[in-house]
Order: structure tokens, then C-alpha cells, then sequence
């Protein structure tokens, strides 16, 4: 429960469409999510190469029948933890690379009609504010 409520919150920060209440860059979450990429990977080769079974007691306790060798079963989650755990995180880098996309295009096309609205005005003061820079530097 615990790791699915974390994980849950970690991808409505990086992916969610719902409002949040912060708004963070597509830079910012980009660099969190490859920040997370290392510790899911050593994670899974932690538990391939572990030695001893972690909370041995409790899972000999409630004996499960499918589970004959309790350490290689953790080895075997460890390697799948290790490669299959970065598939979700490179689904939600091209949803994340998607969503950044539709952000620039809907900035460009925002930009375009103010630009169109008001017959470029900011293009014409920074092209007059490179004039006025280019006749100071003459004298």
C-alpha cells in the first residue's frame, strides 16, 4: 500500500493533469525523474546480491508453497526490479516529453495571436531597443 499511494503522488507531480498546487517545470520534473532512475536500479541489484533473506522469519512464517527457496526468490525480484522497473519510468518520460511538447506548442500559438493582436509590439521595441544599442555603440 505504502509503495503504491508514494508512487501514486511521485507520478501526479511528474505526469498528472489534474491541478496541483504547484506548478513545476517540465525541466524541473524531467530532472527528477532521471534523479530516480539510479535508485530503482539499485535497489533491484541491492536485493540480487544480498546475501540473507530480508524479514526471513516473517515470510517462512506465513509459508507460502510457491516460494520452495526464500533467497532466490528475492534475487529473481531483485532482477526483475532491476530491468523491468525502468519500463514504467520510460513510458512516463515520453508522456512527460509529450506533455512538455503540447506546453511550447500552446505557448508559441499564445504568443502568435498576441503578437497579432497587438502588431508585434514587443518584436518592434526590442528591434528599436537593438537600434538605439547599435547608435550608442557608433559614437
Amino acid at each position: 500500500v505504502h509503495f503504491l499511494i508514494s508512487g501514486y503522488l511521485f507520478y501526479w507531480v511528474i505526469i498528472g493533469v489534474d491541478a496541483a498546487p504547484r506548478h513545476f517545470s517540465p525541466f524541473y520534473k524531467l530532472m527528477v525523474l532521471l534523479g530516480s532512475l539510479p535508485f530503482h536500479a539499485f535497489f533491484g541489484i541491492v536485493l540480487m546480491n544480498y546475501k540473507t533473506v530480508l524479514a526471513e522469519s516473517w515470510y517462512s512464517g506465513i509459508g507460502l508453497p510457491w516460494v520452495p527457496d526464500l533467497l532466490q526468490s528475492q534475487q529473481v525480484g531483485g532482477g526483475v526490479a532491476w530491468a523491468a522497473g525502468e519500463i514504467p519510468l520510460f513510458i512516463v518520460m515520453l508522456a512527460l516529453a509529450w506533455q512538455w511538447f503540447q506546453t511550447d506548442m500552446r505557448e508559441a500559438r499564445r504568443g502568435e495571436r498576441q503578437a497579432e493582436r497587438d502588431d508585434d509590439a514587443e518584436l518592434k521595441a526590442y528591434n528599436d531597443m537593438l537600434r538605439e544599442m547599435s547608435q550608442t555603440d557608433r559614437r
